[in-house]
């Protein structure tokens, strides 16, 4: 009779220890990482922050019938942030990544964007991703970029890494870069505000899975999520979003692909 008082204390004990931490849903304001640097995705606008990712984020937190409050963060913070708790989850233009699964648990996505190359106006050079073999390409720290040139397309690069994207475009305006790639969406943000004359140079390669990062053991979080997003696009708001900050660029946002969930594992 003792050894199985004692068993079930110890299972008692187990079940304990294996609880999964307090879930985003749990909290009465979500905190939500966001970037604050970015034209048209999220940037700060002086009296707040705007852009399509502000709009997402919103959009999320009232779908959960939660307030919030936004955390700006940078591309190593969004999983720093994360695991230390600083933030409920991060909508920060966070691609899905195999590597990132191991760390961070992704709703979504709620958008799949592309990759594709920025360059100077009067730059003909540059028409393909093979073109880059021998420049120098700026690109962010923490970015999974260089990692597609390299691995995926075998296009041996130059490399320049800032902190921040619109860095970047100090680097190409001076010469000292002679392209920026990153995804299309803040592409188009940086061409919109350039001060000198830029193009996209319409060579899309390896497809983005833009997801909603949580902590990895928020799975009732990340369902709740997944419903949010779906709710997003069956209603017709996330085509809203999408034109509201892209449909005057030139992108055509009208047939992003609705997306596939990754799944909540």
């Amino acid at each position: 009779m003792r050894l199985t008082t004692v068993a079930a204390a110890l299972i008692l004990l187990l079940s304990a220890c294996a609880a999964p931490e307090e879930s985003a849903l749990d909290s009465d304001v979500l905190t939500i990482g966001i970037r604050v640097d970015l034209p048209l995705v999220g940037e700060d606008a002086g009296d707040g922050v705007e852009g399509f990712e502000v709009d997402v984020a919103v959009a999320v937190a009232e779908y959960l019938g939660k307030d919030y409050e936004f955390v700006p963060v940078d591309l190593t913070e969004r999983r720093t942030f994360l695991l230390q708790g600083k933030v409920d989850m991060s909508v920060a233009t966070y691609s899905i990544t195999p590597d990132r699964k191991q760390e961070v648990l992704f709703a979504g996505p709620y958008a799949i964007e592309y990759f594709d190359i920025l360059v100077r106006a009067g730059d003909d050079s540059i028409s393909s991703v093979s073109d880059l073999e021998g420049k120098t390409v700026c690109g962010t720290k923490g970015s999974s970029v260089f990692q597609r040139i390299r691995a995926e397309q075998r296009v041996p690069v130059t490399t320049i890494e800032v902190d921040e994207a619109p860095e970047c475009m100090d680097y190409l305006a001076d010469g000292r870069a002679d392209a920026l790639t990153t995804d299309i969406f803040i592409l188009t943000g940086l061409r919109s505000t350039a001060d000198f004359p830029v193009r996209i140079v319409g060579a899309p390669y390896s497809e983005e899975r833009v997801g909603i990062g949580l902590r990895r053991d928020d799975v009732a979080a990340c369902e709740e999520i997944n419903r949010a997003i779906t709710h997003l696009y069956t209603s017709g708001r996330m085509e809203e979003m999408l034109l509201r900050w892209f449909g005057r660029t030139g992108l055509d946002v009208e047939d992003m692909p609705v997306p596939q969930f990754e799944g909540c594992f």
